[in-house]
């Protein structure tokens, strides 16, 4: 998968979060826990597995630029 649709995918999810958080604010507080809350960590979680160097493993960081190079090992992504 290219880091683009990784982006996507990331950003995809972390829109369908906060339109669930938005939308829950006139529902309950369960409700906003229960489809909110899976949906911004489900995001989180997506980037932090994502964006990996495939080299060393370790994870690239929370930018979004297009990065050339590993910040830890310095092989070309």
């Amino acid at each position: 998968m290219s880091a683009k649709k990784k982006i996507a995918v990331a950003v995809v999810f972390a829109a369908l979060g906060i339109v669930s958080v938005l939308l829950g604010v006139s529902q309950d507080a369960a409700t906003r826990r229960f489809f909110a809350a899976p949906l911004v960590l489900m995001a989180f979680m997506l980037h932090v597995v994502l964006f990996r160097c495939p080299h060393c493993g370790r994870w690239r960081g929370m930018s979004i630029k297009k990065i050339k190079r590993c910040p830890h090992c310095g092989e070309i992504i």
